[in-house]
Order: structure tokens, then C-alpha cells, then sequence
């Protein structure tokens, strides 16, 4: 069978090779017709989002097709988040819920803000996604850029928002994260998944706790029964901005180089180097024990329970974990 190319009305090209067919993204446009697709798709080009939908962008909703980003940038997504307490938990970043697979891809100047604070429902917010259903995998993605959510309830990650049973592979981060929320460069809170091989470069969390206790991590702010393997921090920065609204006496942030809080799950093969560090709000409660790159322990019966291993704190806050 020969090669039959067709172009359709929207001007993604579908080409038809030995039964096989393959469709190409090249612009936003092409972009945003993976809503409620289910295909596989390939980047073709470098492009731009600025131009686009008076320049903000629409996350994708209903993608459970694969994305082969072929190593191709995909530049300004901009995101603005509505200052409103939503009643239902909600998705932003280029995809809100990711049913599929994407890799090979780089994310650059991403803007994703939220800067009034509101209560409500959780807000899940990273770079590509939202959300990462079960089973799915996002690998050798890179993200440059800002992601804020200001919210009484938020995950925020620098790829990744919510991962829940999936699998986040190879993947960097270069990013500045802000908000109260569970917070990770590379994922803000995760299910029994797998982050692996997974670097943040460069990047600074700015945490703030507002009402609520949360956790964040150089790679991952919270998780139960997740594993984190083979993951590095380099010239990587939190933080700890301080509370508003919450007296010093409930206050327990969790934080830690690689993970904030894990509740079972293991912590293998980490690392960080001399640049990454946690910086700790001036006038916390003289209660509250840290040194050097040690992460803050949780508060119970007037007595810091503080846990850490290393010289520089793996994590803030572990239970049932296997660390090597």
C-alpha cells in the first residue's frame, strides 16, 4: 500500500502509511483537538501558545490517547486561575486530566497563576497536568516556568499536579512554585506511584501555609504508598514563608529535600547537591527543631516529632516507608 496523506478541514495532517496512521501536530490549534480524543499523536514543530485564545490557554480536558512531543518545545502556556471557591475539585495545567500517555516533551515560559486566596474545593494544578490517571505514564518531560496556587486546598507540582497510579519517569523541572498546598518541583501529591529517575534544576518553592497544614518536597510535596527512586535536586531552594491565618501552637508543616510527607511507600537512590537547601521562616516557635538541611517534623502532645535521614533531610515526615 502506498502513502496516502489527507489534511483535514482543521489542517492537522493525517498520513496513512502501510495501514498505519499517524497524526501531526504543528500549532495550538492542533493542541487543543485532543480534547476527548483517544489517538495517538505527533509533534512536528516548535510553536507558541501566546497567539492563542487572547493568549490563555484552555486546559485540555477528556486526552486518552498517547502525545510523542519527538523532543519539540511547546512555548507561553498561560493560565490564569479564576479568583472563585469552586464547590468541586478542579484541573489546570495544558491537560486537566490526563487519561493518557505523554513524552518527549518540554514545556517552556509557563505561567500558571492563582494569586487571591480562596477556600473551597481542591485545586489540582501542574505544567502538563492536573491530574494523571491510573496506569498512565508521562516520561522525559521538561517544565520552565511559574506555577501558583493560592488555595485552601491545592496540589501543585511543577509537572504534575495529582498523580494517581501512574508513573512519572525522567522527567525535569525548572520551576517556581508558590502557594499553600501539598507542593513538589516535580509532583505535589501521589497515590501509589512511581516517580523515577526525575530531576529538579534550578527551581524554588515558595510554601505558605494559609489555615491548613501541608507538606512540600524538592521532588514530591505528599504521597501515600508511593515510591520515589533515583530522583536528584540541583541548585534547588523551599522556602518556608510562614502561616497566616493558623497560631503557632497547630501549626505542622511538612518539609523535606526530596519529599515533604510519604505515608508508606519507599525512598531509594536520592540525592541533592550543596546549592539545594530549606530555608526556614524567621520566629517560629522555638519548639520547632531543624538544623542545617533537616526537614521540619510534625507537632503532637507539646512534643516536635521530628525525622530525617542523612545530614540534610530526605523528608520531613515518614511512616511505613522503606528508605535505601
Amino acid at each position: 500500500m502506498g502513502n496516502f496523506n489527507r489534511y483535514r478541514n482543521d489542517g492537522i495532517r493525517i498520513e496513512r502509511r502501510r495501514g498505519l496512521t499517524r497524526r501531526f501536530i504543528s500549532c495550538p490549534e492542533h493542541l487543543a483537538a485532543l480534547k476527548n480524543n483517544s489517538e495517538t499523536w505527533y509533534v512536528v514543530k516548535a510553536f507558541s501558545l501566546s497567539g492563542y485564545n487572547s493568549g490563555y490557554w484552555t486546559a485540555i480536558s477528556g486526552f486518552a490517547g498517547t502525545l510523542e512531543g519527538k523532543g519539540y518545545t511547546i512555548s507561553d502556556l498561560k493560565i490564569s486561575i479564576p479568583a472563585v471557591s469552586y464547590s468541586s475539585e478542579q484541573y489546570f495545567g495544558l491537560f486537566g486530566i490526563l487519561s493518557g500517555n505523554v513524552s518527549n516533551l518540554t514545556l517552556n515560559n509557563v505561567s500558571i497563576s492563582s494569586n487571591a486566596y480562596h477556600g473551597g474545593s481542591w485545586v489540582n494544578v501542574g505544567g502538563l497536568a492536573g491530574y494523571l490517571a491510573s496506569g498512565k505514564k508521562v516520561e522525559s518531560v521538561t517544565v520552565v516556568g511559574t506555577v501558583q496556587a493560592h488555595r485552601r486546598y491545592s496540589r501543585i507540582g511543577g509537572i504534575i499536579g495529582y498523580v494517581n497510579g501512574g508513573t512519572v519517569k525522567n522527567c525535569i523541572a525548572s520551576v517556581t512554585l508558590y502557594g499553600n498546598g501539598d507542593m513538589g518541583t516535580i509532583v505535589g501529591y501521589a497515590s501509589g506511584s512511581l516517580i523515577y529517575g526525575c530531576k529538579s534544576n534550578t527551581s524554588l518553592i515558595k510554601f505558605v501555609v494559609q489555615y491548613d497544614n501541608r507538606s512540600a518536597g524538592g521532588i514530591l510535596g505528599s504521597g501515600d504508598n508511593a515510591t520515589i527512586e533515583q530522583c536528584n535536586i540541583y541548585n534547588t531552594i523551599i522556602r518556608y514563608e510562614g502561616a497566616g491565618g493558623i497560631s503557632e501552637e497547630d501549626l505542622r508543616p511538612h518539609i523535606g529535600c526530596i519529599v515533604g510527607c510519604l505515608n508508606g511507600g519507599a525512598i531509594l537512590s536520592v540525592g541533592k547537591d550543596s546549592l539545594s537547601y530549606i530555608v526556614l521562616a524567621v520566629g517560629l516557635n522555638s519548639n520547632y527543631k531543624y538544623g542545617g538541611f533537616l526537614g521540619i517534623g510534625q507537632k503532637t502532645n507539646d512534643q516536635t516529632v521530628f525525622v530525617g535521614k542523612g545530614p540534610w533531610g530526605v523528608y520531613g515526615q515518614v511512616s511505613n516507608v522503606t528508605i535505601i
